[in-house]
């Protein structure tokens, strides 16, 4: 079996290769951390295109049934012979009381 030795026991490091080191990683973990940050970017840019268009189809599809039912709404008005404003069924007008005197006090 091979013995595996530490390669040159007796060299030292000097202190412009503990500085190389540290350039070494800092560079590394600072390139790292630009690349996510990227990377977080442009899924948030995909995310929010794709929730601009999904809100786009929403509104133009409710935009299309609503003007369907608006006309719907008219031709069955005029045709009971009311007007577009009374057009709508099932509304009750409600009096509010003018001045405080006519309020129920509990």
């Amino acid at each position: 079996m091979e013995v595996h030795h530490p390669h040159h026991p007796t060299h030292k490091k000097k202190w412009s290769e503990y500085i190389l080191e540290f350039f070494l990683l800092f560079t590394a973990v600072t390139l790292g951390f630009f690349a996510e940050n990227l990377r977080e970017h442009q899924v948030e840019i995909q995310k929010t295109k794709k929730s601009l268009n999904t809100l786009y189809l929403n509104i133009q599809k409710d935009s299309i049934s609503n003007s369907y039912a608006n006309f719907t709404n008219r031709n069955l008005s005029f045709l009971n012979g009311g007007s577009c404003i009374h057009g709508i069924r099932g509304t009750e007008t409600v009096d509010f009381p003018v001045n405080g005197s006519d309020l129920d006090v509990f």
